[in-house]
């Protein structure tokens, strides 16, 4: 605490000189300015021996939860004899789609590439087709274009 600097507030304001040559509103404003630079000078004090003190808040960070100890794993897609092994309709492989089973007659618009059945929307050749199995032969498939990739195609009679 800074005494020197109250003592000489004090002494300020009791001169017989302020007292009687200032006008009372006057010394109102001259105390409210004595005031205010007091207590700039007290909280500078103040401000300077509590500096060194403050703690810095620090953030919380969250633990990683702990791996899966038995974490569950994806089935594996359904095969051409698991879906149309029943039948005797050819199996049509889409691409990040289901097998479709389907009567052998087909066709596929080789000049339409598609990645899924939402590129041959609007079409007359509503699904996207890569290529086609025959159930109960072991995995042997054929491409329907000459062209390798997935091609927008239409099926005649879906089987279920």
């Amino acid at each position: 605490m800074d005494h020197d600097g109250v003592d000489d507030l004090a002494r300020t304001m009791t001169s017989s000189r302020l007292t009687t040559t200032v006008l009372p509103r006057g010394r109102a404003v001259m105390l409210a300015a004595a005031a205010i630079g007091a207590m700039t000078r007290l909280g500078s004090s103040f401000a300077e021996a509590g500096a060194g003190k403050r703690k810095k808040k620090r953030r919380k960070t969250k633990a990683a939860p702990p791996p899966c100890p038995t974490c569950p794993t994806l089935p594996a897609p359904p095969t051409c004899d698991q879906v149309c092994g029943a039948t005797r309709c050819l199996c049509y492989l889409r691409p990040g789609s289901s097998i479709l089973c389907a009567d052998s007659a087909h066709r596929t618009q080789c000049t339409m590439p598609c990645a899924t059945d939402n590129d041959c929307l609007g079409t007359e050749f509503p699904y996207c087709l890569s290529q086609a199995e025959i159930p109960r032969s072991s995995g042997v498939r054929f491409a329907l274009c000459d062209t390798p990739g997935a091609f927008c195609g239409s099926l005649d009679e879906v089987c279920r």
